[in-house]
């Protein structure tokens, strides 16, 4: 134990240092220290519980903003393609028609009713000529007679 010891007022010795004192003011203060070292701890903890949390999140959002993106693209890009095949689609069919319109123009129907008269011994068909068939029948045709 260390005391020190001073002059006093009226010229006596005495001692201005406690040393119990100073033993509870330097735990006191380690203590303190303890407890801030301690809620440092914690917030350190804390702060890297939120770095990775925040970390997480960042990658999250880059990945949907990347799907985002991709399905951009992707929609850009089926869009480009179906305009491009609706301008083929109406080129194709401008080009039908005007085909259909020349083969139309180039058949002769009344060369082709005599041919068929004349070369295949078709008839202009007359009551007697047409059989009615029960609607109950199935989809398809039977051959009634005999052709010539």
């Amino acid at each position: 134990m260390m005391t020190s010891y001073t002059l006093s007022p009226n010229y006596g010795v005495s001692s201005y240092f406690d040393m119990q004192r100073f033993e509870n003011l330097i735990s006191n203060k380690m203590i303190v220290r303890e407890q801030r070292i301690a809620k440092r701890k914690k917030i350190r903890v804390l702060d890297n519980m939120l770095m990775i949390v925040a970390f997480v999140l960042a990658v999250n959002l880059l990945i949907v903003v990347s799907l985002i993106s991709y399905q951009n693209v992707k929609t850009f890009e089926n869009n480009r393609q179906i305009s491009r095949l609706e301008k083929q689609l109406t080129k194709l069919r401008t080009e039908n028609d005007i085909a259909f319109n020349e083969l139309k123009d180039k058949i002769k129907y009344d060369n082709l009713k005599m041919k068929a008269y004349l070369d295949l011994n078709m008839i202009t068909p007359t009551e007697k000529n047409i059989i009615y068939f029960d609607k109950r029948d199935s989809g398809y045709v039977r051959q009634y007679e005999n052709i010539r």
